[in-house]
């Protein structure tokens, strides 16, 4: 491949292109080569290899050079070698000094923590304002649910003390709440449609309590029912049921506004 040249030649060779065979290439280089030394009289060949480390170093570096690097402030913050190994060393030793009743007190903390969930559960559907009867039924009308947990009878108390772990304990909280809210909204839906519209004024601080619920459980994520046996399907569609929540209360807020006489 050529490139036109503004110096003596009308052109040059750009060795590096792809349109040159490799043999092509080394043959042209060693001739130009042996003609520029033909003019010069000056050996080029293997000059980088005459170069060495002292030619390379810079000449302008104070013989303490290495000190001052080490003073640079982004180094200083390094952990040294002795420092990491000591790291390391203690890791090892949190688990080389556990108390030798450990899993006796792993197994009282796991169940100090079903007492939390059982007492947390029920105060947070009664703050929704739906009753376990209307979750137990939720729970037991889920054929898939009864198949995957090998349940019959919905008792959230006895799943806790048989199915909670330290690992699922986060999914199974959420899970509840969440059915608790959806149980919430359709007993809103069932109330609301047969409600006057005063009756549905006086009934929004009560719907206002299931958004609350909402709110609380939105951050909740869940991984499926082989984790938490407090998992439906239905939980899918949480947003399709906090959606319904926020249209009843802006429909009722709104009606109210148009309600009031003019100022």
């Amino acid at each position: 491949m050529k490139k036109k040249d503004q110096g003596v030649n009308n052109y040059v060779y750009d060795w590096n292109s792809s349109d040159w065979p490799d043999a092509l290439r080394i043959q042209q280089q060693n001739d130009l080569q042996k003609a520029y030394e033909s003019i010069t009289g000056e050996d080029v060949s293997n000059n980088q290899e005459k170069h060495t480390d002292k030619d390379l170093k810079p000449t302008d570096l104070p013989d303490n050079w290495k000190t001052e690097l080490a003073r640079i402030p982004e180094l200083e913050k390094r952990p040294t070698q002795e420092q990491l190994n000591q790291a390391v060393q203690g890791e090892k030793d949190k688990y080389n000094n556990l108390p030798t009743d450990w899993k006796a007190k792993l197994d009282e903390f796991l169940e100090i923590e079903k007492g939390r969930v059982k007492t947390e559960l029920p105060a947070f559907f009664q703050s929704v304002a739906v009753g376990i009867d209307n979750i137990k039924k939720r729970f037991e009308n889920d054929e898939e649910w009864k198949k995957q947990n090998g349940i019959t009878v919905f008792d959230y108390e006895d799943i806790i003390s048989k199915k909670l772990t330290l690992d699922n304990k986060e999914n199974m909280r959420g899970d509840f709440k969440l059915v608790a809210c959806i149980c919430a909204t359709e007993k809103v839906g069932d109330t609301i449609e047969n409600l006057s519209p005063t009756a549905k004024k006086n009934y929004l601080p009560t719907i206002k309590k299931v958004q609350a619920g909402w709110d609380k459980v939105e951050l909740y994520q869940q991984i499926g029912a082989k984790n938490s046996p407090f998992y439906l399907d239905i939980i899918k569609q949480r947003q399709v049921y906090k959606a319904k929540i926020e249209k009843w209360i802006n429909e009722i807020e709104s009606q109210n506004l148009q309600s009031q006489p003019p100022k």
